[in-house]
């Protein structure tokens, strides 16, 4: 049930990323992740949406502003057990870069 809060609190927060034609996705293990990093039961699922606001698209802004992550890309975000991990797919081609950042 969290993993589908993860996945919709994401989904309703990316209209930008739309509108430059990227596309995310998450893997199992970054989806565990963020369920892990961010829920609290005391406060419900809104650590969550925080987590995601916070975090996963400032990380994704700020690689777009410095050119990380073109256009008609696909960003397939997973988790080393520590941190998630960007990985950036241009268009249908090979992987382009690959890119981990650590959760503070």
């Amino acid at each position: 049930m969290l993993k589908i809060l993860s996945n919709l609190f994401w989904k309703t927060s990316t209209i930008s990323f739309k509108e430059q034609f990227i596309k995310v996705e998450f893997t199992d293990n970054a989806l565990d992740f963020i369920v892990n990093e961010a829920y609290d039961p005391a406060y419900g699922a809104r650590p969550l949406k925080r987590f995601v606001q916070k975090d996963i698209e400032t990380n994704l802004s700020k690689m777009i502003l410095s050119n990380e992550i073109p256009e008609n890309s696909t960003i397939l975000i997973d988790s080393d057990g520590e941190k998630l991990t960007y990985t950036v797919k241009k268009s249908s081609k090979c992987i382009s870069n690959i890119i981990s950042h650590k959760i503070m």
